[in-house]
């Protein structure tokens, strides 16, 4: 019977040289280190310019998606759910302030927090907030202050218009008058 080739061991095959550096623990320990000084640096920037709440908000975006796919049902007891609250505060004040937020928000859920509790960020009223806020100031103030009101806070939400059908704001509604 014939001889079997004696094959040789991985410890003794040649390895070309950039696949033994890709080997070694030091290459990898230095890119990470790059990656992380990166991130860092990159927080200091405008939370408009930042780029990390836009990969953040792509791994909840992964997350919420995996959740859909697998079938697990959303149960948050907030409105809106911890994930969208956690993507906007991390987009309007950056990665640091928004992931504080968002562990504050994760540290107030409860049992005792009935479902659907409306928590809006802070600083940020919603059309239906800014609406309540109008129409009781309305009933209990008269037309002038709740204009003005509506004025103030179309202002401090930085919008360029008013209600959910996005109708502009015009001075017909300083008049009364209604539009068409």
């Amino acid at each position: 019977m014939r001889a079997l080739p004696k094959q040789t061991t991985a410890s003794q095959c040649q390895v070309p040289s950039l696949r033994q550096c890709l080997k070694t623990p030091q290459l990898w320990l230095g890119v990470l280190a790059a990656l992380a000084l990166a991130f860092f640096g990159d927080t200091f920037r405008a939370p408009s310019r930042q780029l990390s709440p836009r990969l953040y908000g792509g791994l909840v975006s992964g997350y919420r998606w995996t959740k859909s796919q697998i079938g697990v049902k959303p149960r948050c007891r907030f409105s809106p759910s911890c994930s969208q609250y956690s993507q906007q505060a991390v987009r309007r004040y950056g990665l640091w302030k928004g992931l504080r937020l968002t562990f504050r928000r994760l540290c107030r859920c409860r049992t005792n927090v009935p479902p659907e509790t409306r928590d809006p960020l802070p600083g940020v009223a919603s059309y239906q907030d800014r609406h309540e806020l109008a129409s009781f100031l309305s009933n209990s103030c008269g037309r002038a202050v709740q204009v003005i009101c509506e004025l103030r806070l179309l202002s401090n939400s930085n919008q360029a218009h008013f209600g959910p059908q996005d109708t502009p704001f015009s001075l017909d509604r300083l008049n009364g008058a209604s539009r068409n």
